[in-house]
């Protein structure tokens, strides 16, 4: 789906990964990367696979991961981060009921690009318990009243950047090196001029 309010153009993207086997997940999930990469996109559905211990719970608590890395690199590769995960670090949350109760998983998740994250907002489920063995979630975009920010969003970045900039070969780790040591050379001529020297232009700058 394709919105445009005013000067905002917002993708949303609504999925359903099989549910048969790992195999055709991942295959769905690399099939589908092309048709998703747009800006501002908010991706949603029942990915029927879990990422983190936390969010697959079994009689004896969380559960070993089942690593799906076609589909967690096409979502690190689109930059999307898990919405529910950037407010609720290490928070149980259900959304799926097994029928024979043998296990309970967080497998519907709205994900987002890491610049929409303050924007957006998780909401509480709606119990689907007589209708279906998922719940029904939900996310707030602009909310006039947002609630449950975390003190200092501006310091949370999305794990697809961190892995960028901790990769020495990247594109953005080079440029931002050099980045760096432009303002650092700057503020050394800037110095050598005037030891007093401010550094908040150079901080400005950069």
């Amino acid at each position: 789906m394709r919105i445009r309010a005013q000067e905002e153009l917002i993708f949303l993207a609504n999925i359903y990964a099989p549910s048969d086997c790992k195999v055709a997940r991942e295959a769905f999930f690399k099939k589908t990367k092309d048709k998703l990469e747009h800006p501002n996109l908010i991706l949603c559905g029942d990915f029927n696979f879990v990422t983190e211990a936390i969010d697959k719970i079994t009689l004896n608590g969380p559960s070993a991961v089942n690593p799906h890395p076609v589909s967690t690199g096409v979502l690190e590769e689109l930059d999307l981060e898990d919405l529910f995960r950037f407010y609720h670090e290490d928070e149980i949350m259900i959304t799926f009921r097994h029928v024979n109760k043998t296990y309970f998983a967080r497998l519907d998740r709205f994900y987002v690009n890491p610049w929409l994250t303050e924007e957006c907002e998780p909401l509480p489920t709606i119990s689907g318990v007589t209708v279906s063995d998922h719940d029904a979630i939900g996310m707030a975009y602009k909310s006039a009243e947002p609630s449950d920010r975390i003190v200092e969003p501006h310091y949370r970045m999305s794990r697809a950047l961190l892995k960028v900039l901790g990769n020495p070969e990247s594109n953005a780790h080079i440029q931002i090196k050099d980045l760096i040591a432009a303002a650092l050379e700057s503020l050394q001529s800037r110095r050598e001029v005037d030891p007093t020297s401010s550094s908040h232009p150079v901080w400005d700058d950069l």
